[in-house]
């Protein structure tokens, strides 16, 4: 599922597509991968642009934070993660 331009001609669903496919009443996961600074970038997590309203509007069982040790000590990061509904974190590095 993707909603970017590069991936338009290629066989993937649009959000409200995938939406539409599980519409039947069952429970479905999800697994959603998003970078950091798409995330920031989004209005509901403190940038200026209007997307990824729904990751804001789900409760997550765990957010996975890949490369920790990348920048994401800082208020901006804090206040966008701050504002995913989640049970856990796991803070994935590398580095020591």
């Amino acid at each position: 599922m993707s909603e970017t331009d590069a991936l338009k001609k290629r066989p993937v669903l649009s959000r409200s597509e995938f939406i539409d496919t599980i519409s039947d009443g069952k429970e479905y996961g999800q697994i959603a991968f998003e970078s950091l600074q798409g995330l920031k970038g989004s209005v509901y997590f403190g940038g200026n642009y209007d997307k990824l309203k729904w990751i804001s509007d789900l409760e997550w069982d765990l957010l996975v934070i890949d490369e920790a040790h990348e920048g994401v000590d800082t208020y901006k990061t804090d206040k966008a993660f701050d504002k995913i509904k989640r049970k856990y974190t796991l803070h994935l590095t590398g580095t020591i």
